[in-house]
């Protein structure tokens, strides 16, 4: 049980910065999602009503051409991998959020939950595929 949450605290110091002093491995970022349809029931009528911004801690990287080309066409070269620690994320992170870093934004192609390696069922953080738009 011990080695179960070990392996969690230090992923969490990693997105915290907190692992190695002086060692900032995370980088602050803004997400942007799709805000809950609004119902209203007198007219039956669905309507979006916006968007939900808020600003987390992720890993930043890039993909390597032998990865890039060995993906089949699915990750393209530019695309950015970050991948965000579960619990800065209650909801998940789904396709089509728009991940904002450096003054450029990224939308997610796809999303890959990484788990505990001691318990499957403990997410750990998602890694995500991104794309360059705009």
């Amino acid at each position: 049980m011990a080695l179960k949450s070990t392996v969690g605290n230090i992923v969490s110091k990693l997105f915290a910065n907190t692992l190695a002093a002086g060692v900032d491995v995370a980088v602050p970022v803004g997400i942007q999602r799709k805000a809950p349809p609004t119902y209203t029931p007198s007219s039956g009528a669905v309507t979006q009503t916006g968007y939900e911004e808020e600003s987390v801690n992720a890993l930043e990287g890039d993909y390597d051409n032998l990865t890039i080309l060995n993906s089949g066409g699915s990750i393209r070269l530019g695309d950015k991998k970050f991948s965000f620690h579960a619990p800065d994320l209650p909801n998940g992170i789904d396709i089509g959020t728009i991940v904002a870093r450096s003054g450029k934004n990224f939308r997610v192609e796809n999303v890959t939950e990484i788990t505990n390696p001691l318990d499957s069922s403990e997410i750990l953080f998602y890694e995500c595929q991104c794309r360059q738009v705009g």
